[in-house]
């Protein structure tokens, strides 16, 4: 019985450099993209402006998540570039209403 569990973890086939090589069109894992260029070249989602208008509507927790998204749109980005700019408008954006809704907050709470 024994025997029997251990020849389950045995590999069935060692692998061959014809099967591993990428020029090979045998390769078990097809290459990505067309060419030789792989995933290299692909294009990032653009970062667009999120406006005041767009998160009158959101909740705290909602703004938070956008605010994160934002933020690391920023950090990923090329500096002096269209998305670079769109996050940091977008973080001021975000910034600016997550502080309206504390002050209206504290408003109502001290009765003014």
């Amino acid at each position: 019985m024994a025997f029997h569990l251990i020849s389950l973890f045995l590999p069935l086939k060692p692998p061959t450099a014809a099967r591993l090589s990428h020029g090979d069109d045998r390769c078990a894992e097809p290459r990505k993209g067309s060419g030789s260029r792989g995933l290299l070249k692909k294009r990032r989602k653009q970062m667009k402006l999120i406006t005041r208008y767009e998160l009158a509507s959101k909740s705290i927790h909602d703004l938070r998540g956008l605010y994160r998204t934002a933020f690391n749109a920023l950090v990923q980005s090329v500096p002096e570039s269209a998305q670079r700019r769109n996050a940091l408008a977008s973080l001021e954006n975000i910034s600016r209403e997550i502080n309206q809704r504390y002050a209206d907050q504290w408003r109502l709470d001290a009765g003014l």
